[in-house]
């Protein structure tokens, strides 16, 4: 399977760029021009200079995803989750329905609670 670079909004606004595959390919819009097409950088200004300029035809709006939301951080609610949940030693519905053996869940020389559950399940 080929995974997709992904576009987002960074913290500060400007859009960036990462990759799936690469963890050395992330950046800005220059980076992504540069990384692709091996450039200079005064090839990375003539490539974004129509798009600056507004000479450059822009994709219809309908073709573009949804509006970008910021993602919210609540580490005080991360903190009362994890603080709910149990270390996972045996799952019977793992094992018996899915096939997955118990011993996969702590195996030899991981540290005790490799894996965590809520403890409502």
């Amino acid at each position: 399977m080929v995974w997709p670079d992904f576009f987002a909004r960074g913290e500060d606004d400007p859009w960036i760029y990462f990759s799936v595959r690469d963890d050395t390919d992330n950046g800005s819009i220059i980076d992504f021009i540069q990384h692709r097409r091996r450039c200079s950088i005064g090839a990375i200004r003539q490539a974004l200079r129509p798009w600056v300029g507004g000479s450059f035809v822009r994709p219809a709006l309908d073709l573009c995803g949804p509006e970008v939301v910021a993602v919210s951080r609540d580490r005080a609610g991360v903190i009362r989750a994890l603080a709910g949940m149990r270390p996972l030693v045996m799952h019977r519905y793992l094992e018996e329905e899915r096939g997955f053996p118990g011993a996969c869940l702590n195996p030899p020389g991981s540290p005790a609670g490799s894996w965590w559950m809520p403890a409502r399940m």
